[in-house]
């Protein structure tokens, strides 16, 4: 990959990824993946948010270039614009790292620092996303022991089907490999559907995310958390 493409595109990614630490810009986003157009209204019954503390956050959006709008035909209307992610916002946050090749120049070196510090963010949003499941189902369960059995079963209906639904599995090297061939194939399945959607239709509502996550647990366990000290393979590096 060339290198200055891969700085270039990194820098974008960690300035993108840093915006998304704040709760209200990430909500933000997300409501934008998930409805495509949304006016400041929406958006603001959305996150229970004034349209003041909304707009505030869209130009800082706005200036990265992750946004644009368009206006509808409502004159006068505050809503007559609307808002809507860039076309290539989801390029600024995935980063094939198999294309990147490292030698061991001091540029090489600046490269590979940013693509941990990418993911390294992608992480904090991701727990900033964990977190706020820890929330809902908080919320829930709070709720649900207020209802009277008649209001509870129109609760029941509502949530029960959209509850967080998780997978794991430890794996040998031969599963690694089943793993990875079968993740791969169903990769591009799934990006045919998305690409097959967005021809047929630009207002497709996708309220869903999945998150595919690999640990390679041996590495992480050889880091001390407490002694803050790398174990076996930095320590052969020293």
């Amino acid at each position: 990959m060339d290198q200055n493409y891969s700085k270039k595109n990194l820098k974008l990614r960690i300035e993108v990824l840093r915006l998304m630490e704040s709760l209200t810009r990430l909500r933000i986003i997300l409501s934008l993946l998930i409805f495509k157009k949304v006016s400041l209204t929406k958006l603001s019954q959305l996150l229970g948010r004034a349209k003041s503390t909304i707009t505030h956050h869209m130009g800082i959006l706005d200036n990265l270039g992750l946004i644009k709008s368009t206006r509808k035909e409502a004159r006068g209307s505050i809503d007559a614009k609307v808002y809507e992610l860039s076309p290539n916002f989801l390029e600024k946050l995935y980063l094939e790292t198999d294309k990147i090749t490292l030698s061991k120049s001091s540029k090489d070196r600046e490269v590979l620092n940013d693509v941990m510090l990418n993911d390294m963010l992608f992480f904090k949003i991701i727990k900033i996303l964990f977190e706020q499941a820890i929330l809902y189902y908080e919320g829930l369960i709070s709720k649900s022991m207020k209802f009277k059995p008649k209001i509870f079963k129109d609760f029941q209906d509502k949530h029960f089907k959209t509850l967080i639904n998780y997978d794991f599995w430890f794996l040998s090297e031969k599963g690694r490999e089943f793993y990875e061939e079968r993740i791969t194939k169903f990769k591009k399945e799934l990006e045919d559907i998305i690409h097959q959607e967005n021809l047929e239709s630009k207002e497709v509502i996708r309220p869903y995310l999945v998150l595919n996550t690999f640990f390679p647990l041996l590495q992480i366990i050889e880091y001390d958390s407490e002694l803050k000290e790398f174990r076996k393979f930095f320590q052969a590096l020293e």
